[in-house]
């Protein structure tokens, strides 16, 4: 069996390191009733949650069991992590902030960035059939999924937006 590089490209809400150690821990107090403090590590954690479908934000109180769940569905959302074998990756967000540069985006290098893509595909194609109809209609989708477990401050546009890169697979 060979290997190739492909490309993943979408509109997704990312997460820089200390973010999404926070994300992991705040999901797993919530959600799993662990502290970090019972877990070995942050990485561990971000592995852990990595390999599972979590619960959306919406229906945290139902504590429905996520370890079973193969399939993305209406009460459940993956993360993704940008690691080794991906390279090449570039973000534009919604709206630009500290990191991005004169072409409002920025480079994604080494480290754990927390990766969550929309639900519904946002290729020209599909948008043009109407998958979403406004910036704010995507803003709730990652609002449902994530609010409870991430600061009540964020800045969910400079979170949000395109973004592509190559994986190895």
């Amino acid at each position: 069996m060979s290997s190739n590089w492909y490309a993943e490209s979408g509109t997704a809400l990312i997460l820089d390191e200390k973010e999404t150690i926070e994300f992991c821990k705040k999901y797993l107090k919530e959600i799993c009733g662990r502290d970090m403090v019972k877990v070995p590590d942050a990485y561990t954690a971000v592995e852990e949650l990595g390999e599972q479908a979590l619960i959306r934000s919406k229906y945290k109180h139902e504590q429905a069991d996520s370890s079973s769940i193969e399939e993305v569905d209406e009460k459940h959302f993956q993360i993704s992590m940008y690691e080794d074998e991906m390279s090449g990756g570039i973000f534009y967000p919604f709206e630009c902030d500290e990191r991005c540069g004169k072409d409002n985006c920025f480079e994604l290098y080494e480290g754990y960035y927390g990766i969550f893509f929309t639900d519904k595909s946002t290729l020209p194609q599909k948008i043009f059939k109407g998958t979403y109809h406004s910036m704010d209609e995507i803003i709730d989708e990652f609002k449902e999924k994530l609010e409870d477990y991430l600061p009540k401050d964020f800045n969910w546009k400079a979170h949000i937006g395109f973004i592509q890169y190559a994986i190895y697979a």
